[in-house]
């Protein structure tokens, strides 16, 4: 005997959307992962955000950048006083609007976890209320 298909129930899967609030000055041990502000290389002030923190050291991506010119860098090189914090939201795929599968428009992600593409095309800022 062979026992009965069960119907195949689709569960509900969710992404993540970060969006940014307008610069504003933090003192740089209160600036989390995934914030962006201005960082100094080779004289000229570039976006990046914040990847990870170790000590007085944080691990950067440049925004509009190739992620190979990623780099640890120290806190003196930041431009604290234009800190865009991110805000994230967990939203259900049906709740998705103007993203569809076949054109390939959307958040990228990289297993579970954001990806640096955000940095630059899919990133939108809020205004403060």
């Amino acid at each position: 005997m062979s026992t009965p298909k069960t119907p195949h129930v689709k569960t509900p899967t969710t992404h993540t959307v970060t969006t940014y609030l307008p610069p504003q000055e933090i003192p740089i041990e209160q600036i989390p992962i995934h914030a962006k502000l201005p960082i100094r290389k080779d004289g000229h002030p570039l976006l990046a955000e914040i990847l990870a923190k170790r000590e007085n050291l944080y691990y950067v991506h440049y925004c509009e950048y190739n992620k190979r010119l990623d780099e640890w860098v120290q806190a003196e090189k930041m431009d604290t006083t234009k800190v865009e914090m991110p805000v994230h939201k967990i939203i259900q795929n049906s709740d998705r609007k103007g993203s569809d599968r076949r054109t390939g428009t959307g958040r990228k992600t990289l297993k579970g976890k954001l990806h640096s593409y955000t940095c630059s095309q899919n990133a939108v800022r809020v205004n403060a209320h």
